[in-house]
């Protein structure tokens, strides 16, 4: 998940802004890519290590299902006008 956004990242600055507003990237109170460790985790300060740095200062959570990094991809993937499974192909 991390290496999908980081490289998709790496040619449009704009990118992990805009996954970051899909409503797929947020839970009921947090949000799965983000600026600050607090939105990542805004309920469980223990857990705020548990992150990933991306491009352009961004985060994005890692204490996360497999379901959910499948759903962070897949919305990625949308958001790069990519198909998943054909442009995009991430085995767990």
């Amino acid at each position: 998940m991390v290496i999908v956004l980081s490289e998709l990242a790496k040619s449009d600055p704009s990118f992990l802004e805009r996954c970051s507003q899909h409503p797929d990237a947020q839970g009921r109170k947090r949000r799965y890519i983000a600026r600050t460790p607090e939105e990542l985790y805004p309920d469980r300060e223990d857990l705020r290590d548990m992150r990933e740095g991306l491009p352009g200062g961004w985060l994005v959570a890692t204490n996360l299902n497999n379901v959910l990094k499948k759903t962070i991809i897949r919305l990625a993937s949308e958001v790069a006008g990519l198909s998943l499974g054909k442009d995009v192909i991430v085995e767990f």
